[in-house]
Order: structure tokens, then sequence, then C-alpha cells
């Protein structure tokens, strides 16, 4: 996977719950030994490694705790680099979850995500960049997060920053049009 190579073992019971990697498998039965043949060149070993804790436990390192509260946090200390990269890697493993049909992945990367967010710093804009290449226009919710967040706090943004990211990214620059039309419209 990507320029990092690793040799993961699932059960074939865990790959159907995703449609991509079932479809997959090109040898052996249900019982025996299978091989899988998927190469996600963009992927990031540590990225699908989340995805195998996912596909295994329902959840990946660092925990989600107190799930669906006001007081939700992960699991460990961290410090605010930390949190950042920790912000950025769930963006990738949010646009992997899309990419292999995993929306229970999905929505947990955007919990977490949601999590960070508001508990240390955070590269807003190379994250919109990001998630803007690696998603597609039907209504994503992580896209939908972000335009949100850039409107709100468009003024404490770089603005050398926030035009290069617009001018790079015409589906963001658009998204927030719309989404400040629709807020001026709503007053």
């Amino acid at each position: 996977m990507g320029k990092q190579q690793e040799e993961f073992i699932l059960e074939r019971q865990i790959l159907k719950k995703s449609p991509v990697l079932e479809s997959s498998v090109i040898d052996g039965d249900e019982l025996g030994p299978h091989i899988l043949r998927i190469f996600l060149l963009r992927c990031n070993v540590s990225d699908f490694r989340a995805a195998k804790e996912f596909l295994q436990e329902s959840e990946y390192t660092p925990k989600l705790l107190c799930r669906g509260t006001d007081v939700a946090h992960l699991g460990g200390a961290m410090t605010d680099r930390q949190l950042a990269d920790e912000a950025s890697r769930c963006a990738r493993v949010y646009c992997l979850a899309l990419r292999l049909v995993l929306p229970g992945l999905q929505e947990l990367a955007l919990e977490k995500l949601k999590t960070i967010w508001f508990s240390s710093g955070y590269r807003v804009l190379q994250l919109a960049t990001y998630v803007y290449s690696n998603t597609t226009d039907c209504g994503d919710q992580l896209r939908q997060f972000l335009v949100q967040h850039i409107a709100e706090n468009m003024a404490f943004l770089p603005v050398i920053e926030l035009e290069t990211t617009i001018s790079g990214c015409p589906r963001l620059s658009r998204d927030l049009v719309m989404y400040v039309a629709r807020s001026v419209h709503r007053d």
C-alpha cells in the first residue's frame, strides 16, 4: 500500500463487511487460505491498519471514549501536534472508508475529527484540500463540516493560504459561496 508495503491477515468473514475488499479475493474458499489482491496506491499503511482494526473491533486506535456524549474524547494523552496529526489521519481514514464502502468507519472517523476539532489546533485548509481531492460532491458529511467551519471562521484564517486553497480547489470555493448564500437568505 502506498510507498510502504505491509501484509495484513484478515479473516474472510471480515472482508465481507466491505464490498470492495470482498470482491478483491481471488483464491481460496470460505474455510481455506485465500489471496487478497488489492492495491490501494494512495493509502497509508497506518490508515489501512485503522480500517483493519475497525473491521475487527468496530473501533480503531486511539479509541473514542464517552462516544455520543458532550465529554467525548480520544483515549491517551496527546500533545497539540499529535492531535493535529490525528485530525489529518481522521480525514484520511474517512476517505479510505469511503473508497472501501465502510459507512460505519466514515462515521467514526468524522466523530473523532469533530472531537479533536474542538480540543486542539488543526490544519483546516490542508484538510479541506485533501478531502476535496479524495471525495465526491454527493452530500459528503466531512465536506459539509469543513465548509461550515471555514465559512464561520474565515476572518481568522491566513488570507494568503485561504486564497491559495480556494483558487486551487474550485469545488470548495463553490461550496463556500453556496453555504454563505444559504446563511444570508436564512437571516
